[in-house]
Parts: structure tokens; sequence; C-alpha cells
């Protein structure tokens, strides 16, 4: 049994051996054409009668290959960089003022968080994402509205309110668990 299955062993191997040499062979005289003096050419044909029609084509090499992509791809560039300068020079804009910008809103809403006074003034956005101030560039600070009278206190002061705030909320710790269950009976009695 063992020698049997040694034997079997050694012809996989010997086999698998030689299909690996078959494929270094291969790889070997399949090289990759880097370029010649004279390119290589392959003969099509277009009718099988008459060989006159038959046409001569050069096989381009990697190098050949390699310039023809490098062409297209500056045609492509070519092509769309006119059609994205509009948007490169907008989004240059946007990052000189994206900073002020920011800055800003980070200001405006530590006063409307944390302030000390006891009344700030609330005004919201016009038309939130849209109306920016005429004196600045197209993308500067928003535009606010008129005073809110409704709201006039930082958030602060309204979180302590609602904790000081004499409504109690049943907690669910209040209620034990088995008071909102009904009793049953067990079926012996």
């Amino acid at each position: 049994m063992m020698n049997v299955l040694g034997k079997a062993f050694v012809i996989v191997h010997t086999v698998m051996s030689m299909a690996a040499l078959m494929l270094g062979i291969l790889i070997w005289f399949d090289f990759i054409d880097w370029g010649r003096l004279e390119p290589r050419t392959v003969v099509v044909v277009k009718d099988a009668k008459d060989s006159k029609k038959d046409e001569v084509q050069a096989i381009s090499s990697q190098y050949d290959r390699a310039v023809i992509m490098l062409e297209e791809a500056a045609l492509a560039r070519d092509r769309v960089l006119p059609l994205a300068a509009p948007a490169m020079a907008s989004l240059k804009q946007a990052e000189n003022i994206y900073p002020g910008n920011h800055l800003a809103y980070a200001a405006e809403l530590d006063r409307l968080y944390y302030d000390d006074s006891p009344q700030i003034e609330i005004r919201p956005l016009t038309n939130p994402g849209l109306d920016f101030d005429k004196n600045g560039p197209k993308l500067g600070r928003p535009v606010f509205g008129d005073k809110l009278d409704d709201i006039d206190a930082p958030y602060k002061r309204y979180a302590a309110d609602l904790k000081g705030s004499t409504i109690r909320l049943p907690s669910s710790k209040s209620r034990s668990p088995t008071s909102s269950r009904k009793t049953r009976r067990s079926p012996r009695s």
C-alpha cells in the first residue's frame, strides 16, 4: 500500500515539474517586445483566393504603446482642464475663506451655548446656505435675520432651568417590577 502511494506521489511530482518546465519555456521564448529597428509584422488575409488583397500590419512594441498612451492621456487632460477651471477657481476662493468662516461659526456656537450674560440676542439665518453677506465675497458669512423674541437666553440657562424644574417625571426605578404584572393563579388551586 505504501509502495503504491509513494510511486503515485513521484508520478504527480514529475507531471507537475514538467508542466512548470513547459510554462518556463513558454515565458522565456514569448518575450516582451521593447522595440526593434524593424517592427514585427503579421499578414492579415482578406481574401483566401486573392493574395494581392492581403495586408501587412506592423505589431507595435511596448515602448510604442506607452508613447501612444501618454499622448492620449495628454489629449484627455487638455479636453478636461478647460471645463474644470471654473470649479478649481471656486475651490481656491473657498479654501481662502473657509478658516475665517469656521472660526466665526465656532464663536457663534460658543456664544449660543455658554454665554454668561442673562439675555443674548439670537437671530436666525434668513435663507440657510443660500444668502451671503453682499459686502464680502460670494462664499462669505451668512446673512442673519431679525432678533427672535421668544428665545433670549443661552442654552446653558435653559438646561439649568429644565434640570431644576418642578415637574417630576416618573422614573423607571420608582416602579417595582411586579406592580405592573397581573397576578396569576396556579392551576392547582
